[in-house]
């Protein structure tokens, strides 16, 4: 944990639900966004062996997770559809232990690739055959250790984030009963939790809920005449990202020019209509601190991990309390003050 992670200390729900992980156990973990969900999924995978399957909804976080556990030399690989389906065979080849050296091209020496240890893949790869039937080897190879559901809500047609093909992760749970399973959300209602608990077979599995509580994020509302959160970010010297929120794509785009115009700072519009490698290249500005503000529809966010946002704004009412919470979660994540603005307008 300290040499790998850099982690002197388990916060929150950690230590049990990583014990309960350790002990082979399958387990629903409902914790505060920033709260540290994905070590209790990415620690006892490397502790037990073996390979874990990490079942994420963007393509964008899954390919920063996986870049941040390499850069740990934690041997971490993603299978999508932004991915080459050469490099997809390749990895899958390796998965199964068939694959693990390559030659550099320019210095010709061969590199041993150790076994993948966590795999990320998106809900609807489970559906292929292909992919099942890599599943079966591994569990019969007795490769296979557990499964790890990240965004869980997502399965639930009452959450605000729903993906149909989240709802077909049962067949894990039905083909690999013997592999424990762990759920992980930020947000989940009552409704929500049954519905995460009969989709994964875990009406007796264990349920650790904690507070929603982030102390260190500030709320405030206002009556939307002005951007006084862009100010703050304009006087902050330090590392300072933020978002901005709204409804409508045309928004995302005007209302950039007007911020931008209005404080000097480099802004950029993003939205789900944009082209991949637009919202690729616009995200990774964003978090290298090249772009200071992103003004983006709720397309934008989900799993975010930077540590220096230091205000996200609502300049349109999110459409559930839920939606709130979750994307004003996103700021303050290294632990220091940080603020949700909420603007309304007569019409709200």
């Amino acid at each position: 944990m300290k040499e790998v992670f850099g982690i002197r200390k388990l916060r929150h729900l950690q230590p049990k639900s990583i014990e309960c992980f350790l002990r082979r156990q399958s387990h629903i973990v409902v914790m505060a966004t920033g709260g540290g969900k994905s070590l209790c999924y990415q620690l006892p995978a490397l502790v037990l062996g073996g390979t874990t399957i990490v079942v994420s909804p963007l393509i964008a976080l899954m390919n920063d997770q996986v870049k941040a556990l390499c850069d740990k030399g934690i041997a971490a690989a993603v299978i999508s559809s932004s991915i080459e389906d050469r490099d997809n065979t390749d990895t899958m080849e390796r998965l199964l232990g068939r694959n693990l050296q390559a030659q550099q091209a320019i210095s010709g020496k061969i590199v041993r690739y150790p076994p993948i240890v966590l795999l990320y893949c998106t809900p609807e790869q489970i559906q292929t055959g292909r992919f099942r039937s890599i599943l079966k080897e591994l569990h019969q190879g007795k490769r296979l250790t557990g499964f790890a559901i990240d965004e869980a809500h997502c399965l639930s047609s009452w959450g605000h984030d729903f993906r149909p093909a989240y709802r077909n992760l049962g067949y894990l749970r039905d083909t690999f009963p013997d592999i424990p399973c762990i759920a992980c959300t930020a947000t989940a209602t009552s409704k929500v939790i049954v519905d995460i608990q009969e989709t994964l077979r875990m009406r007796s599995a264990p349920l650790y809920l904690g507070s929603f509580d982030r102390k260190n994020i500030f709320y405030k509302v206002r009556y939307r005449d002005a951007l006084n959160a862009t100010n703050s970010a304009k006087e902050n010297n330090s590392p300072c990202s933020g978002i901005i929120y709204v409804h409508k794509r045309e928004e995302t785009m005007n209302l950039a020019t007007t911020i931008a115009s209005y404080t000097g700072l480099r802004v950029e519009g993003y939205h789900g209509a944009m082209k991949a490698a637009d919202r690729t290249r616009i995200q990774q500005a964003w978090t290298s601190g090249e772009v200071q503000i992103a003004i983006a529809t709720v397309a934008f966010g989900m799993g975010i991990d930077l540590a220096h946002v230091r205000y996200v704004v609502h300049w349109s009412m999110a459409k559930t309390v839920e939606g709130f919470y979750q994307e004003s979660g996103r700021a303050g994540r290294d632990g220091l003050a940080a603020y949700s603005l909420l603007y309304f307008s007569k019409d709200d």
